[in-house]
């Protein structure tokens, strides 16, 4: 199994696609196309091959419409939950 490392850089949080020493001096556009990074960062003497994640959109639907049929189906609609209730994310740390 693999583990996706995180990096937040400014309010944008990226999936590291692979490091690189800059001393390699690697054909920076090849390897992201190579990687399906979209952005390389650099901090000391790496290059950071990252790909964006886009902010998530929340979408809410009150019906739910199956494809093929006639059938529609009445999708519950969930309940806010006090902010007393709702834990903080941990931070991940900046580079």
């Amino acid at each position: 199994m693999f583990k996706n490392e995180f990096i937040k850089h400014g309010e944008n949080l990226y999936v590291l696609r692979k490091r690189i020493k800059e001393e390699y001096k690697p054909n920076i556009e090849l390897w992201k196309a190579h990687l399906g990074a979209d952005t390389v960062l650099k901090k000391d003497d790496l290059l950071y091959f990252v790909e964006l994640i886009p902010e998530a959109e929340i979408i809410v639907e009150d019906t739910i419409l199956v494809e093929g049929t006639s059938i529609v189906m009445e999708a519950p609609v969930e309940e806010s939950v006090p902010e007393e209730e709702i834990k903080p994310e941990p931070q991940i740390e900046q580079i």
